[in-house]
Parts: C-alpha cells; structure tokens; sequence
C-alpha cells in the first residue's frame, strides 16, 4: 500500500468508526435523481443472478438520469471484464463520490483496493463498514467475495452464509456459498448449495454453470453416475431456457467424466453427439473449426483408452494439420496438442515420451499434472510423482480438471506417506 493510499485508508476507518456508534442503518445511494437510484436498484439485483446484459442497460439509464452517480460508475466497473475501462470507472467513481457519503467512498476505496489485489486494506474498510451496515446484503456479500479471493474459504463461507440469511432470493450469494464450500473439502454442502442457486435462477438467467458445480462436488464425493445426471439436467435446462443454444461444452465434459472413469466408448458417442450440433449453428467458422479440433482431440483420447492406438495417432494427426492450417494464431493450441501426444503414449506405456510432450503443456492444470505423477511413477520417480500429487490435493484451485483426479490424488498421497 503506498503512503498516499495508507493516509486515505486511516481517514475512512476513522471516518466509519465515528459512524458505527450512530447504529445501523440502509446503505446511502447518493444521486440527484430517483430514478437513477432505481436503475442502479435494478442492475445490482440482475448483477446478483449473473444477468449482465440488463444489470448493464440498467445502469446505463442510471448514468443517463445522473451523470454524477459515483455507485453507478463503481459498479459498471465491476461488470466490465476489460480491465483498462474498469480502472476508469473506477477512477471515475472516486471523483464522483466527493459529494457522496463517507460510507460510499468507503466502499469505493475497498473495492479498488480489493481488485488491485490489496485484500488487507479492502477487509479493513469493509469490516468497519459492517459495522455501520450489518444489515445490507451487497456489503456483506464483497466481504466475502474479498475474502474468498484471499483464499480464506472457511471464513468466506462463514459470511456468504450471513449474506444468503440476509437475501435469500440471489444466484449469487448460494453460488458464492457453494464455491466457498467446494474449495475447503465440504462437498455435500457445496452440492446443496449449487443445487439452490440453480433452482433460483430466474427466467432469464442462465444456470448452467450451477449445474456443474453440482457435477463438480458429486465427483469430489465419488459419485461419477449423479455428476453426469447433473451435468444432463443442467443441459435440459439450458435448453429449455434457450431452445436454439449449442450445449457442445456440457457434451464433451459429460465425454470427458465417462473417458476418465473407463467409458471410452460412451465418451467417443457423446463427443460426437456434441459435435453435431455444432454445423447448423450459428457460431462462427472460427468457432466451428476450433469445435471440430476439439473433437478429434477427444475422440484420439476415446481411441487410446481403448486402446485403438492407430486411430488415436490418426486423429491426432488430424489435429497437428489443423493446427499448420491455422499459422500464428493457432499456437496458443500448441500446449493443448502436446497434452494429446503425452496421453496417447502414455496409454501405449511409454511414459518417458509421454513426459517429453507433458512438459509442453500447461503446467497449472491438475489433470496434466496427473498426467506427469503417473508417469514419473511407471519411471520409477516416486519422489516427483509425490509432488505432483502433493499439489493437486494441497491447491483447491481447479474446476474439472482437478476434480477428475483429485480422490486419485489423495489416494496416491496417502500411499506414499504410508511407504
């Protein structure tokens, strides 16, 4: 924290300190206008059930009825992905609030200092300002979201669970919640609370990625069969909000759960289902084409798992040609194609190209980390297969990557603390 930032950090907690001993009371949203305040209403309910295209045309028409809105600023700031415009609303906002509330440019100064990464100034605001406010959902709930993001699970799933009492109608806070659980080993809770936020989910909304937590925590638990089932239900539910979507993704995660859990042909059918939804879409043919690499990179793992190894290495065939086709934008894929190559031979049982190629391929992800362990291990190098495993089950950090191998993991670590 620089000095000018440590200096505004002390005025706003004496600030709030003054203010805490008037009691609690509703968090000010200062503006000229009603109207703008009732749009900025609007866009932080469709904000909370992750329904950004109106949450953003309604703090449009909170900007458009006043100019001057520092919250309307603050919050377009945390729905934009595009960081150079988000540090300007930002900035925006910390001018605008000069004729605010001190409880408003409090919250403001925490939610930079939260995105800029200075997770201790920002819990410092936002716990002075619980005090003031204990009762407002949107304060507690970015405690928790600071929290989380600081890797304090226990604690954020402590005050998501004081936010969710507070509003019990938000995709949000039960979403938030759940992910706050899966990260600190509660799978039954997570489950329970993915399956609220997803029941929740208004008409409009899009549950879909509820619907994989479920899946997620089901696979954490062992239960290979209800992951799929979830995985199944979420995708008729996306179509029955969107009946001319493209649930290919869904498809080729339900592949890859039944490819990893020894049903490569059922893998190979679903991939293939996935796929054939692709042509008549309207996607783009950059889109289609990246689907169609995809779906031979799927189908050559399908191959090796059954030990088809003539058809896994022509598919991957196909992929590398795909790949020349595409010149300099299609070396990003690069790491992806050499995690292909690394699986295929190390199905054939030939773990030390299967390490060649495994090196070239992400190295944060769980499953490639998997990847390596039992390679190192079928070489003989316990002591590097140990550590690999050691890292999937000590970072919590992973979405289906580390839940298809995690219980494989822990096994293996217990393994060789036990030699």
């Amino acid at each position: 924290m620089t000095a000018k930032n440590g200096f505004r950090f002390l005025v706003m907690v004496l600030a709030m300190a003054a203010l805490t001993a008037c009691g609690p009371r509703e968090f000010p949203m200062t503006s000229k206008s009603d109207e703008a305040r009732a749009n900025l209403q609007d866009a932080l309910r469709y904000m909370d059930n992750y329904m950004n295209r109106q949450a953003s045309e309604s703090l449009q028409k909170a900007l458009a009825a006043d100019s001057t809105f520092a919250l309307a600023y603050l919050y377009g700031g945390l729905l934009t992905n595009n960081a150079e415009k988000r540090q300007q609303l930002f900035e925006r906002a910390r001018k605008e609030a000069a004729e605010a509330t001190m409880a408003e440019r409090t919250l403001i100064e925490a939610v930079i200092a939260w995105r800029s990464d200075d997770h201790d100034a920002a819990l410092g605001l936002l716990e002075t300002l619980r005090k003031t406010f204990p009762n407002d959902f949107h304060v507690t709930f970015t405690h928790g979201r600071i929290l989380f993001d600081k890797g304090e699970y226990p604690a954020a799933a402590q005050v998501f669970e004081q936010a969710v009492q507070l509003d019990s109608t938000t995709v949000a806070g039960f979403d938030w919640l759940a992910n706050a659980y899966i990260r600190f080993g509660e799978y039954e809770k997570a489950r329970q609370f993915y399956r609220k936020a997803a029941e929740i989910t208004p008409e409009g909304g899009n549950p879909t990625l509820r619907y994989y937590g479920i899946a997620f925590a089901e696979l954490y638990l062992g239960n290979v069969d209800a992951a799929l089932a979830a995985m199944e239900e979420g995708i008729q539910d996306y179509l029955n909000r969107n009946p001319n979507g493209t649930p290919v993704f869904v498809y080729n995660s339900m592949a890859r759960i039944n490819l990893e859990n020894g049903r490569p042909e059922k893998a190979m059918a679903l991939y293939e289902k996935g796929y054939s939804l692709v042509s008549g879409s309207n996607m783009s043919e950059t889109q289609k084409q990246l689907w169609l690499g995809r779906l031979h990179h799927g189908k050559a793992r399908s191959y090796a798992k059954m030990g088809d190894f003539r058809n896994a290495w022509k598919h991957a065939r196909i992929v590398k040609k795909m790949l020349d086709a595409g010149g300099e934008q299609a070396k990003r894929f690069l790491p992806a194609y050499h995690y292909l190559l690394g699986y295929i031979y190390l199905e054939e049982n030939k773990p030390k190209q299967a390490l060649e190629h495994l090196k070239q391929a992400d190295q944060e992800d769980h499953f490639i980390r998997m990847l390596m362990a039992r390679a190192y291990e079928a070489l003989g190098q316990a002591d590097r297969a140990r550590k690999l495993v050691a890292e999937i089950v000590n970072n919590p950090i992973g979405g289906l990557e580390r839940a298809l191998v995690y219980n494989e993991a822990r096994s293996k670590l217990a393994q060789y603390a036990a030699q």
